[in-house]
């Protein structure tokens, strides 16, 4: 299952608030292109390259000569290059989730599954609210998983529509799931039998409600 046919900023130039390994102080944001990018709040730097936060247990640190390194306190291991969170590094895991996906103009793929109808015509910020429309109305109606698939049916622009968004079982953090660590990583920080807020990847806006 690839989310760059399956599978979620709140606005142009606003907040990705799911970017929870982010490095600490960075947050994420689209521009008018609908690309990514990241700014640091403190230091007002902006860059489109990930600032990845470090793995657990890992800390930046200088030598005497004050060039980086990287030293992990648990295992005693130092080394030049910065240690990043991979795919393994997540917490592994049986995960099965229903989603429901807004493709825009920043989508990888804008084409919808559901209509057959290009999505690239769809500004970010449109894309943003209309699928906040979708999860007032989850919201208000109780947030069943029922609920939740009866939208994503009517909804979503991904080809799981016509299970509810079903995106079946996935074993997360075993690097064949084909989805991106941070759709795994937002399954992952929901609770099952809850919804997750507005998440952003290649493929578009979608919400995740977790049900294993």
């Amino acid at each position: 299952l690839l989310l760059g046919s399956s599978v979620a900023e709140l606005g142009v130039g606003t907040c990705f608030h799911m970017a929870s390994d982010l490095a600490e102080g960075w947050t994420s944001h689209v521009d008018a292109e609908g690309v990514i990018y990241y700014t640091h709040a403190a230091s007002g730097e902006t860059t489109y390259e990930r600032p990845e936060a470090l793995p657990e247990g890992w800390s930046e640190t200088k030598d005497e000569e004050g060039k980086t390194f990287y030293y992990n306190a648990a295992t005693g291991e130092s080394k030049w290059e910065k240690p990043t969170v991979s795919s393994s590094a997540l917490p592994g895991g049986k995960v099965r989730c229903r989603h429901l996906l807004v493709k825009f103009e920043g989508s990888k793929n804008p084409t919808s599954r559901r209509t057959k109808e290009s999505m690239a015509g769809l500004t970010a910020e449109a894309a943003q609210q209309d699928l906040q429309q979708y999860i007032d109305l989850i919201v208000q109606q109780g947030s069943t998983e029922e609920l939740f698939g009866q939208y994503a049916e009517m909804r979503s622009d991904c080809g799981s529509y016509a299970d509810g968004g079903d995106l079946g079982e996935f074993i997360s953090g075993s690097g064949d799931s084909g989805m991106p660590d941070e759709f795994e990583a937002a399954a992952l920080a929901t609770p099952v039998g809850a919804m997750s807020g507005m998440v952003l990847s290649s493929a578009g806006y979608h919400l995740i409600f977790r049900t294993a």
